[in-house]
């Protein structure tokens, strides 16, 4: 074993010496030449590279991934609690139902006992209430006709009362005319008076009744005179007739003569009676004035 070593080290050497004899032999059989000046390199920095050094990582450790906030809740805003609507009742048996707070609106409806309608106003006075709806419009109706219900308290005045209608003018009441008494259907007609003159201190007052046919007396009825309303003189007819003033200018024929005492100047009214002092013939007037003092008055069967 120590003669194998010695040789391999041997052998190692000389190839040593054969490889590096050509250099070694070039180095020192040449003269070295003179050396040319340079200019001195100066020094230049050259960036030595780092090599970065493998550092075992740590695992890096896993952060717990944020759970997202809830969203924040809308509020909700709260439901307002219902205010009761006021409301009335009808409680009469019929009720007429106006465009206005007055009877003297037009009638748009008719409303019965036990119907209910909501109240939506009153008028400033507060005695009639505005009410909804009749064919989908409001109207109006009295408030003794109706009970109101609910929160009436809070019904304000309507904010649009119709106008009052016009008033109607009144038409005119006829004045009723007197119906014309129908005349008595008197057995005698008036036949006049006629007035003379006379000086004589009392008014003297002839009668004649008449016929049918004018040629004959009627007796029986009476004559009677009276002034102011009251009797001052009654006298009967006589069946014949007299001649007053016989032969004279002045004669006429009579069948009732009446004499006045004192003369009082006036009207006078001379009636003609029949049976039960019933009217038979119509009033005849004179007036007493001055002479005029004498009176011939005459009446005419129909």
């Amino acid at each position: 074993m120590r003669y194998r070593t010695g040789w391999t080290v041997l052998l190692i050497t000389l190839v040593l010496i054969v490889t590096l004899g050509c250099p070694l032999t070039g180095l020192i059989g040449r003269p070295k030449p003179t050396p040319t000046p340079t200019r001195t390199p100066r020094p230049t920095f050259t960036p030595t590279p780092v090599t970065p050094e493998l550092t075992e990582m740590q695992p890096v450790a896993q952060q717990p991934t944020p759970t997202p906030a809830p969203p924040t809740p809308t509020p909700v805003p709260p439901t307002p609690t219902p205010i009761p609507t006021p409301f009335a009742v009808v409680n009469a048996d019929l009720v007429n139902l106006r465009a206005g707070p007055g009877t003297n609106y037009p009638r748009v409806g008719k409303a019965q006992a036990g119907q209910t309608f909501a109240i939506t106003g009153k008028n400033p006075a507060g005695d009639w209430w505005e009410i909804c709806c009749v064919g989908g419009k409001v109207a109006w109706i009295y408030g003794r006709l109706v009970r109101a219900e609910g929160p009436i308290n809070t019904v304000q005045v309507a904010k649009r009362i119709p106008p009052p209608p016009p008033t109607p003018r009144p038409t005119p009441t006829p004045i009723p005319q007197p119906t014309p008494t129908p005349a008595p259907q008197y057995a005698f007609n008036a036949g006049g008076v006629e007035a003379r003159i006379n000086t004589n201190d009392w008014i003297s007052v002839w009668g004649r009744l008449f016929n049918r046919n004018g040629d004959q007396a009627v007796g029986g009825y009476k004559l009677r005179v009276l002034r102011g309303g009251a009797t001052v003189g009654e006298v009967t007819f006589d069946n014949f007739f007299s001649r007053a003033y016989p032969g004279l200018d002045g004669e006429f024929i009579y069948n009732a003569k009446l004499e006045i005492r004192p003369v009082v100047e006036g009207q006078y009214t001379a009636q003609l009676l029949g049976p039960g002092n019933q009217p038979a013939g119509p009033d005849q007037t004179f007036t007493v004035s001055g002479t005029t003092r004498e009176f011939l008055i005459t009446w005419r069967q129909r």
